[in-house]
């Protein structure tokens, strides 16, 4: 699947009109990460960052449409957040992508790479970056977009997490729902009412897929959940939540995931929930 074309095209021409900004410690991240953009529609105050999950030989999870294109959760999800970024930006928003391009967020040294996959270190280093990137914002809100796999492939839908165990939960959870409620409403509107509601999930219940005894003990997203010293020394701290609106491993859903269309829809429900969020 491309990520570029006429949208991106487009999106890269009205931010570079609009200066966006580049954010922190520069020596941390990629040159194209962690980057601000100005609304573009009349400002509302808010700032908005949007998260694009996995990047550069991370490629994430994968899938197959009935017609055998492949879908990598990579570009499905970077797109799907540069079309989030769009929406938010015409309505008053300024948005913080943590990377707007195929690449990591941080700058991945030689020896964070084995093969043709990053080590564990590289793949921490990343996620720390994710959050320096959250500490510069200055964000309200905090969403990190990814898809969805599975064993079985006929598992399907969209599913929104959060943290319970933060201060500000409340928060989490409000946002959490309002994104998944957004997506359910864009999906019935698109006539997809197959597509099931998973529901928003606490990040203490298996998600992410942690793959060290660290992680595991852990027991939470890392991008979401609290401090923990030796492991996540600098959480997050504005509301998050991280949402998975299709499966790539259910051949129709990642139709979807493949289809200009299709994550235009989706774009339109995660951008909605988030404007209910900050606004009501």
């Amino acid at each position: 699947m491309v990520v570029a074309g006429a949208f991106a095209a487009a999106l890269a021409h009205a931010t570079a009109s609009n200066r966006p900004q580049l954010l922190g410690n520069r020596a941390l991240f990629r040159p194209d990460a962690c980057r601000g953009y100005p609304p573009t529609g009349t400002a509302n105050g808010d700032t908005v960052l949007l998260d694009a999950g996995h990047g550069g030989l991370d490629q994430g999870t994968h899938g197959t449409t009935p017609g055998g294109t492949t879908v990598l959760e990579r570009d499905a999800a970077l797109d799907t957040a540069r079309r989030v970024a769009a929406r938010l930006r015409s309505a008053g928003y300024r948005v913080v992508m943590t990377r707007t391009d195929e690449g990591t967020v941080a700058r991945i040294p030689p020896a964070d790479v084995s093969g043709s996959v990053y080590t564990v270190a590289g793949v921490r280093r990343d996620l720390r970056a994710r959050l320096a990137c959250a500490h510069v914002s200055g964000a309200d809100a905090f969403v990190s977009i990814h898809y969805d796999s599975a064993t079985d492939p006929a598992a399907g839908g969209a599913t929104t997490y959060y943290d319970p165990d933060r201060s500000f939960a409340a928060a989490n959870r409000r946002l959490a729902a309002d994104v998944q409620a957004g997506l359910v409403a864009s999906y019935r509107r698109a006539g997809w009412s197959a597509i099931p509601d998973r529901g928003v999930v606490p990040d203490d219940r298996g998600a992410g897929g942690a793959v060290t005894a660290a992680a595991r003990a852990y027991g939470h997203l890392f991008l979401l959940g609290p401090r923990a010293p030796g492991f996540n020394e600098r959480p997050s701290t504005m509301p998050g939540a991280l949402t998975e609106p299709l499966f790539l491993t259910d051949p129709p859903e990642a139709a979807i995931a493949a289809s200009p269309h299709g994550r235009a829809v989706v774009a339109r429900g995660i951008a909605a929930g988030i404007q209910r969020f900050l606004h009501g």
